[in-house]
Protein backbone atom coordinates (compact mmCIF):
# COMPACT_ATOMS: atom_id res chain seq x y z
CA UNK A 1 0.00 0.00 0.00
CA UNK A 2 2.56 2.41 0.73
CA UNK A 3 4.54 2.08 -2.42
CA UNK A 4 1.14 2.89 -4.35
CA UNK A 5 0.67 5.73 -1.71
CA UNK A 6 3.93 7.12 -2.75
CA UNK A 7 2.80 7.01 -6.61
CA UNK A 8 0.50 9.91 -6.50
CA UNK A 9 3.99 11.69 -6.20
CA UNK A 10 5.70 9.65 -9.34
CA UNK A 11 2.82 9.94 -11.65
CA UNK A 12 2.17 13.42 -11.86
CA UNK A 13 5.96 14.17 -11.83
CA UNK A 14 6.60 11.59 -15.12
CA UNK A 15 4.30 13.62 -17.31
CA UNK A 16 5.62 17.09 -15.79
CA UNK A 17 8.84 19.06 -16.70
CA UNK A 18 11.24 17.41 -14.23
CA UNK A 19 13.94 19.60 -12.06
CA UNK A 20 17.16 17.29 -12.60
CA UNK A 21 20.97 17.39 -10.87
CA UNK A 22 23.55 16.09 -12.42
CA UNK A 23 25.82 14.06 -9.93
CA UNK A 24 29.04 12.39 -10.54
CA UNK A 25 28.41 11.75 -14.18
CA UNK A 26 26.01 12.95 -17.20
CA UNK A 27 23.86 9.52 -16.95
CA UNK A 28 23.98 9.92 -12.72
CA UNK A 29 20.79 11.80 -12.17
CA UNK A 30 18.46 12.85 -9.52
CA UNK A 31 15.08 14.53 -9.33
CA UNK A 32 13.30 16.55 -6.86
CA UNK A 33 10.70 13.83 -7.32
CA UNK A 34 13.60 10.80 -5.83
CA UNK A 35 14.01 12.99 -3.00
CA UNK A 36 10.33 13.82 -2.37
CA UNK A 37 9.09 9.78 -2.84
CA UNK A 38 12.21 8.41 -0.64
CA UNK A 39 11.23 10.91 2.46
CA UNK A 40 7.89 9.98 2.36
CA UNK A 41 8.65 6.48 2.37
CA UNK A 42 11.13 6.71 5.25
CA UNK A 43 8.45 9.15 7.17
CA UNK A 44 6.21 6.58 7.28
CA UNK A 45 8.76 3.68 8.16
CA UNK A 46 10.07 5.79 10.79
CA UNK A 47 6.46 6.85 12.40
CA UNK A 48 6.26 2.79 12.36
CA UNK A 49 9.22 1.28 12.84
CA UNK A 50 11.30 4.33 15.09
CA UNK A 51 14.07 1.78 15.53
CA UNK A 52 14.63 -0.14 11.71
CA UNK A 53 17.39 0.97 9.83
CA UNK A 54 16.89 2.63 6.80
CA UNK A 55 18.98 2.92 3.85
CA UNK A 56 17.68 5.24 0.64
CA UNK A 57 19.46 5.94 -2.50
CA UNK A 58 19.43 9.98 -1.99
CA UNK A 59 20.00 9.48 1.41
CA UNK A 60 23.36 7.05 0.97
CA UNK A 61 26.09 9.82 1.48
CA UNK A 62 24.73 10.31 5.30
CA UNK A 63 25.80 7.50 7.66
CA UNK A 64 23.99 4.48 6.68
CA UNK A 65 24.50 1.00 9.24
CA UNK A 66 23.79 -1.99 7.15
CA UNK A 67 24.09 -4.56 9.67
CA UNK A 68 21.82 -7.98 11.18
CA UNK A 69 19.44 -5.44 12.03
CA UNK A 70 15.93 -4.81 10.93
CA UNK A 71 16.85 -2.94 7.67
CA UNK A 72 14.81 -0.99 5.17
CA UNK A 73 16.46 -0.13 1.76
CA UNK A 74 14.79 1.99 -0.68
CA UNK A 75 15.30 3.31 -4.36
CA UNK A 76 12.64 5.75 -5.06
CA UNK A 77 12.63 5.83 -8.33
CA UNK A 78 14.78 3.08 -10.20
CA UNK A 79 15.80 3.98 -13.66
CA UNK A 80 15.86 7.80 -13.01
CA UNK A 81 17.65 8.14 -16.46
CA UNK A 82 14.40 6.33 -18.03
CA UNK A 83 12.17 8.97 -15.54
CA UNK A 84 13.44 11.98 -17.16
CA UNK A 85 13.06 11.04 -20.22
CA UNK A 86 9.57 9.55 -19.86
CA UNK A 87 10.32 6.60 -20.57
CA UNK A 88 7.52 4.13 -18.57
CA UNK A 89 10.58 1.60 -17.60
CA UNK A 90 11.28 3.17 -13.99
CA UNK A 91 9.62 1.90 -10.73
CA UNK A 92 9.76 2.36 -7.16
CA UNK A 93 11.74 -0.36 -5.12
CA UNK A 94 11.24 -1.12 -0.94
CA UNK A 95 13.33 -4.05 0.52
CA UNK A 96 12.92 -5.39 4.16
CA UNK A 97 15.94 -7.48 5.54
CA UNK A 98 16.78 -9.15 8.68
CA UNK A 99 19.78 -10.75 9.54
CA UNK A 100 20.78 -9.38 6.02
CA UNK A 101 18.84 -11.92 4.10
CA UNK A 102 15.52 -10.27 2.11
CA UNK A 103 12.53 -11.24 4.17
CA UNK A 104 10.24 -9.07 1.66
CA UNK A 105 10.33 -7.00 -1.49
CA UNK A 106 7.93 -4.96 -3.55
CA UNK A 107 8.86 -3.51 -6.88
CA UNK A 108 5.90 -1.06 -8.15
CA UNK A 109 6.52 0.42 -12.08
CA UNK A 110 2.90 3.16 -11.75
CA UNK A 111 2.64 3.89 -15.17
CA UNK A 112 2.69 0.19 -16.15
CA UNK A 113 0.71 -0.28 -13.16
CA UNK A 114 2.94 -3.48 -12.69
CA UNK A 115 2.79 -4.35 -8.64
CA UNK A 116 5.86 -7.05 -8.12
CA UNK A 117 5.79 -8.59 -4.98
CA UNK A 118 7.72 -11.59 -2.71
CA UNK A 119 7.80 -12.67 1.13
CA UNK A 120 10.81 -15.10 2.09
CA UNK A 121 9.17 -18.54 1.95
CA UNK A 122 5.55 -17.35 0.16
CA UNK A 123 6.46 -16.34 -3.39
CA UNK A 124 6.66 -14.12 -5.79
CA UNK A 125 3.57 -12.51 -7.44
CA UNK A 126 2.50 -10.09 -10.00
CA UNK A 127 -0.26 -8.28 -9.51
CA UNK A 128 -1.22 -10.56 -7.14
CA UNK A 129 -0.64 -13.59 -9.69
CA UNK A 130 2.02 -16.26 -8.75
CA UNK A 131 5.23 -15.65 -10.89
CA UNK A 132 7.63 -18.17 -11.37
CA UNK A 133 10.89 -18.11 -13.33
CA UNK A 134 11.33 -19.53 -17.43
CA UNK A 135 12.39 -23.27 -17.93
CA UNK A 136 14.47 -22.13 -20.74
CA UNK A 137 18.07 -24.31 -19.28
CA UNK A 138 20.17 -23.77 -22.46
CA UNK A 139 22.12 -21.07 -23.35
CA UNK A 140 21.84 -20.76 -26.71
CA UNK A 141 18.01 -20.67 -25.84
CA UNK A 142 17.81 -17.52 -23.53
CA UNK A 143 17.05 -14.04 -23.53
CA UNK A 144 20.03 -12.05 -21.75
CA UNK A 145 19.63 -8.62 -20.18
CA UNK A 146 22.11 -6.24 -18.95
CA UNK A 147 22.49 -2.37 -19.03
CA UNK A 148 25.38 0.28 -18.86
CA UNK A 149 26.05 3.70 -19.14
CA UNK A 150 28.21 5.28 -21.95
CA UNK A 151 29.23 8.00 -19.90
CA UNK A 152 29.50 6.00 -16.45
CA UNK A 153 32.87 5.36 -14.87
CA UNK A 154 32.40 1.79 -14.14
CA UNK A 155 33.91 -0.38 -16.41
CA UNK A 156 32.55 0.44 -19.79
CA UNK A 157 35.20 -1.33 -21.38
CA UNK A 158 34.96 -4.20 -19.39
CA UNK A 159 31.11 -4.33 -19.99
CA UNK A 160 31.73 -3.99 -23.32
CA UNK A 161 34.06 -7.15 -23.09
CA UNK A 162 31.41 -9.02 -21.43
CA UNK A 163 28.35 -8.40 -23.85
CA UNK A 164 30.51 -9.12 -26.80
CA UNK A 165 31.52 -12.66 -24.92
CA UNK A 166 27.70 -13.55 -24.48
CA UNK A 167 27.37 -13.58 -28.49
CA UNK A 168 31.03 -15.28 -29.00
CA UNK A 169 30.97 -18.95 -29.64
CA UNK A 170 33.28 -20.83 -27.04
CA UNK A 171 36.54 -21.34 -27.22
CA UNK A 172 36.98 -18.63 -29.32
CA UNK A 173 38.75 -14.57 -28.48
CA UNK A 174 35.91 -12.38 -28.38
CA UNK A 175 36.31 -9.32 -30.34
CA UNK A 176 34.20 -6.85 -32.17
CA UNK A 177 34.51 -8.93 -35.46
CA UNK A 178 32.82 -11.60 -33.65
CA UNK A 179 30.23 -10.85 -32.27
CA UNK A 180 27.50 -13.78 -33.32
CA UNK A 181 23.80 -14.13 -34.05
CA UNK A 182 22.70 -17.44 -32.30
CA UNK A 183 20.89 -19.33 -34.21
CA UNK A 184 20.56 -22.52 -33.01
CA UNK A 185 22.57 -26.32 -31.98
CA UNK A 186 23.99 -26.52 -35.47
CA UNK A 187 26.62 -24.48 -36.21
CA UNK A 188 26.28 -22.30 -39.38
CA UNK A 189 28.03 -19.23 -41.41
CA UNK A 190 27.01 -16.39 -41.95
CA UNK A 191 27.68 -14.16 -45.14
CA UNK A 192 30.83 -12.65 -43.66
CA UNK A 193 31.83 -16.56 -43.09
CA UNK A 194 31.83 -16.48 -39.29
CA UNK A 195 30.70 -19.57 -37.41
CA UNK A 196 27.81 -18.69 -35.29
CA UNK A 197 27.19 -21.38 -32.02
CA UNK A 198 26.64 -21.76 -28.46
CA UNK A 199 25.68 -17.63 -28.02
CA UNK A 200 22.91 -16.31 -26.19
CA UNK A 201 19.63 -16.05 -28.24
CA UNK A 202 19.22 -12.13 -27.99
CA UNK A 203 19.68 -9.47 -25.42
CA UNK A 204 17.71 -7.05 -24.14
CA UNK A 205 18.39 -4.06 -22.66
CA UNK A 206 16.69 -1.43 -20.41
CA UNK A 207 17.55 1.17 -17.80
CA UNK A 208 15.99 -0.43 -14.36
CA UNK A 209 17.91 -2.92 -12.58
CA UNK A 210 14.85 -3.70 -10.72
CA UNK A 211 12.46 -3.99 -13.50
CA UNK A 212 14.98 -6.29 -15.31
CA UNK A 213 15.58 -8.85 -12.86
CA UNK A 214 11.51 -8.84 -11.79
CA UNK A 215 10.77 -9.80 -15.73
CA UNK A 216 13.59 -12.70 -15.18
CA UNK A 217 11.35 -13.48 -12.45
CA UNK A 218 8.14 -13.74 -14.38
CA UNK A 219 10.02 -15.38 -17.29
CA UNK A 220 9.92 -13.04 -19.07
CA UNK A 221 13.77 -13.00 -19.56
CA UNK A 222 16.46 -16.01 -18.64
CA UNK A 223 18.75 -13.79 -16.93
CA UNK A 224 20.37 -10.61 -15.72
CA UNK A 225 23.74 -9.73 -15.11
CA UNK A 226 25.54 -6.68 -14.08
CA UNK A 227 28.87 -4.86 -12.18
CA UNK A 228 28.22 -1.95 -10.62
CA UNK A 229 24.88 -2.05 -8.90
CA UNK A 230 24.27 -0.62 -5.44
CA UNK A 231 22.36 -1.94 -2.45
CA UNK A 232 18.83 -0.21 -2.86
CA UNK A 233 19.01 -1.55 -6.44
CA UNK A 234 18.85 -5.44 -5.46
CA UNK A 235 17.32 -6.03 -2.19
CA UNK A 236 13.80 -5.84 -3.29
CA UNK A 237 14.28 -7.35 -6.54
CA UNK A 238 16.39 -9.99 -5.44
CA UNK A 239 13.84 -11.35 -3.13
CA UNK A 240 11.17 -11.07 -5.78
CA UNK A 241 13.69 -13.30 -8.49
CA UNK A 242 14.59 -16.09 -5.32
CA UNK A 243 11.18 -16.52 -4.50
CA UNK A 244 10.12 -17.18 -8.28
CA UNK A 245 12.40 -19.69 -7.87
CA UNK A 246 15.42 -17.97 -9.63
CA UNK A 247 19.26 -18.58 -8.85
CA UNK A 248 21.04 -15.25 -7.46
CA UNK A 249 24.67 -15.60 -7.49
CA UNK A 250 27.73 -13.51 -8.23
CA UNK A 251 29.13 -12.47 -11.80
CA UNK A 252 32.41 -13.92 -10.61
CA UNK A 253 33.09 -17.64 -10.60
CA UNK A 254 33.44 -19.08 -6.51
CA UNK A 255 32.05 -15.71 -5.32
CA UNK A 256 28.75 -16.14 -2.90
CA UNK A 257 26.07 -13.15 -4.17
CA UNK A 258 26.45 -10.12 -1.79
CA UNK A 259 24.60 -6.91 -1.28
CA UNK A 260 27.50 -4.81 -0.89
CA UNK A 261 29.49 -6.77 -3.40
CA UNK A 262 27.78 -4.76 -6.53
CA UNK A 263 27.48 -7.27 -8.90
CA UNK A 264 25.13 -10.34 -9.47
CA UNK A 265 23.28 -12.80 -11.59
CA UNK A 266 20.00 -13.48 -11.85
CA UNK A 267 18.76 -16.28 -13.92
CA UNK A 268 16.42 -18.83 -14.67
CA UNK A 269 18.41 -21.86 -13.47
CA UNK A 270 22.10 -22.47 -12.41
CA UNK A 271 22.99 -23.73 -15.96
CA UNK A 272 22.69 -20.19 -17.69
CA UNK A 273 24.09 -18.25 -14.60
CA UNK A 274 27.39 -20.03 -14.97
CA UNK A 275 27.50 -19.49 -18.62
CA UNK A 276 27.24 -15.68 -17.57
CA UNK A 277 30.18 -16.12 -14.91
CA UNK A 278 32.64 -17.84 -17.33
CA UNK A 279 31.55 -14.52 -20.02
CA UNK A 280 31.85 -11.86 -17.06
CA UNK A 281 34.72 -9.12 -18.01
CA UNK A 282 35.98 -8.35 -14.20
CA UNK A 283 36.27 -4.39 -13.88
CA UNK A 284 39.57 -2.86 -12.31
CA UNK A 285 39.86 -3.46 -8.25
CA UNK A 286 38.33 -0.44 -6.35
CA UNK A 287 36.57 0.64 -9.23
CA UNK A 288 33.34 0.52 -7.55
CA UNK A 289 34.69 2.11 -3.84
CA UNK A 290 34.39 5.73 -5.68
CA UNK A 291 30.85 6.40 -4.39
CA UNK A 292 29.39 6.09 -0.95
CA UNK A 293 28.01 2.72 0.31
CA UNK A 294 26.53 1.71 3.50
CA UNK A 295 29.20 0.89 6.78
CA UNK A 296 29.44 -2.92 7.28
CA UNK A 297 28.99 -4.36 10.29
Amino acid sequence: KLVQQVSQIFLPAFFATKDITVKDFASDLVTKTDKAIEEAIFEEIKRKYPNDNRIGEESAAEEAVFNNQRTWVVDPIDGTTNFVHSNPDCCICVGFLVNKISQFGVVYCPILKDLYSARHGHGAHRNGHVVRVSNTKKFNESIISTYFNPSESMGLSEATQTLIAMCTPPNEEASFEKVQVCTGDEQVADGAGRNTLQCCRGFRMGGSSATMMCLVAAGYLDAFYHEGLHIWDMAAAVCIAREAGGIVTSTRAGEEFDLTRRCVVVACCAEIAEQIQNRSVKPPEGLFMQEPAPTLE
